[in-house]
């Protein structure tokens, strides 16, 4: 379900046909009709608009509504349009009820933007109707949630109001999302990649509050990919789960059958980061068997890690699995590893890892000869749980003979072996 103001719905402050109101919609079709998933989708709502642009016209965006009018149409199916007497929505009760949406994607905040702290209180109404239709149907619907997008820029007063606000939406999604909310947050703002400046300045705003069709294609790509993880994968996933294993996770999952299945991309995120790819196993191409794969993620760092596959096609489409979530508790003990500690002297990289520092600390990595010469050094700095896990490239070749590495920040110091052969 698209849900929103008018850059779901598709109008703007000049007059748009309602046959070519279309927003991020007409693209988000186009990329969804490319992918594995062609057919396999709709669009819901009470409201239509794009026919001239695209098949499925149907969707929950409503030019001018604010975010406590949306909160208002999940309750009551209808609101009223600025106290004009005039109510939008088909009414009836709850709205989720009637279309019964799968996975929501919401953009709202734009009109009478504020950048108050209880802002986003009709933002958390929202959310708290989609919970509520959840309890009702006994079943999860994944939110996807905007940081909305800022102006043409003429205005930069209303350009910070919005970016406060965004960050407010941030905190606040941060909060259900420990309580066990199933929201995925997307930063509209900046990760679109829109200029914002009047398209005539070559910018990708049509006006004030409104991108072009050239905007809209770039929000359309960021809905697409954070829509990937949640629509099922083209293959018959019939679990994928993450545990611990010593100093190492074990990722395992199992297909019950596979379609043109290239690959499986592992790809993991801290809290704060993006997901990126840490790994790659081969997929079985098509086979109506049952197949178990595992993958041992033996670099990964202390706190809490999210998991998830992107499964490749041999023509390159691709879909995401679910996520899967492991804490790995912090070390508390002063631990250091390097690989290799046996070289044949050409110039290489090794790889550090260690734990135990305070973090954030700085950590000097030193290489010495037998005669305490340093030969080089480096500079790195732990992370948020205190660890390193890092790569140290040496631009020089080494001669046959003992080296020593020097690993030390201001209260712990390790020293460890380099046989050169």
């Amino acid at each position: 379900m698209p849900l929103g103001d008018s850059n779901t719905e598709g109008v703007r402050s000049i007059e748009v046909a309602p046959e070519d109101r279309v927003a991020y919609r007409a693209r988000l079709e186009e990329l969804l009709d490319a992918s594995p998933w062609k057919g396999q989708y709709e669009f819901v709502g009470s409201e239509r608009g794009g026919s001239a642009h695209m098949l499925d016209t149907r969707h929950a965006g409503f030019g001018g509504a604010r975010d406590e009018d949306i909160a208002t149409l999940l309750q009551e199916g209808e609101f009223e349009f600025y106290n004009s007497g005039n109510y939008r929505g088909p009414g009836g009760g709850p709205y989720l009820d009637r279309y019964a949406p799968d996975v929501i994607l919401l953009h709202i905040g734009t009109n009478w933007i504020d950048a108050s702290p209880e802002a986003v209180r009709d933002v958390a109404a929202i959310l708290d109707q989609v919970d509520l239709y959840e309890q009702r149907v006994g079943r999860e619907v994944p939110v996807i949630l905007a940081k909305i997008i800022l102006t043409d820029g003429r205005d930069p007063a209303v350009d910070a109001a919005t970016r406060t606000y965004n960050a407010h939406v941030e905190a606040m999604v941060e909060e259900r999302l420990a309580t066990g909310d199933k929201i995925t947050l997307v930063d509209m703002q900046d990760d679109a990649g829109l200029v914002y400046r009047p398209e005539g300045d070559g910018g990708d705003m049509a006006d004030q509050l409104h991108p072009n069709q050239q905007g809209y294609r770039k929000m359309a790509q960021v809905w697409y990919e954070a829509l990937a993880p949640i629509v099922p994968l083209p293959v018959e996933l019939t679990s994928f789960r993450a545990n611990l294993a010593k100093t190492e996770v074990l990722l395992e999952w199992a297909t019950a059958s596979e379609l043109d299945n290239a690959y499986f991309q592992v790809e993991r995120m801290q809290q704060g980061q993006p997901f990126s790819p840490i790994g790659k196993v081969e997929g079985a191409g098509t086979s109506s068997l049952t197949h178990r794969y595992t993958y041992r993620d033996a670099s990964a760092p202390a706190g809490v890690l999210y998991y998830r596959l992107r499964q490749v096609d041999t023509d390159g489409s691709y879909a995401y699995s679910r996520v899967v979530t492991v804490h790995r508790a912090v070390p508390t003990d002063f631990n250091v590893r390097l690989h290799p500690t046996l070289s044949d002297g050409s110039p290489q990289a090794v790889h550090i890892s260690a734990t135990g520092f305070a973090p954030s600390a700085l950590v000097d990595v030193t290489l010495r000869d037998a005669m305490g010469r340093r030969l080089h050094h480096q500079v790195l700095q732990a992370r948020a749980q205190g660890e390193l896990n890092d790569e140290v490239r040496l631009p020089l070749v080494l001669s046959s003979g003992l080296y020593f590495w020097e690993v030390s920040a201001l209260t712990k110091s390790h020293t460890l072996k380099l046989l050169v052969r």
